[in-house]
């Protein structure tokens, strides 16, 4: 899963084709697990930084986590929540 340049994707999407007036945000299905790297970086910092760039930007990400394997958890928790810094508990 190339989870940062989906982002890339979603974000040329909305600014290339929105309704004037109407708000814009992501909904992003995901496993939380991005394992492509794009653009020569690692998968987790350049998912990261796009979202925060897209986040800069004033445009929010909403995020659906849909693993069901336990052992991902604490991961995707980490990439898919706003602040890296935060403590998940399960």
């Amino acid at each position: 899963t190339n989870i940062g340049d989906a982002l890339l994707k979603a974000k040329e999407m909305l600014v290339n084709n929105h309704r004037p007036g109407a708000k814009r945000a992501i909904v992003l299905f995901t496993d939380g697990q991005p394992t492509s790297p794009g653009s020569g970086n690692q998968p987790w910092s350049h998912a990261r930084a796009i979202a925060q760039q897209i986040k800069n930007e004033g445009m929010p990400i909403y995020t659906i986590g849909l693993a069901q394997n336990n052992q991902i958890g604490p991961g995707e928790c980490n990439i898919l929540n706003d602040d890296p810094t935060k403590t998940v508990f399960y």
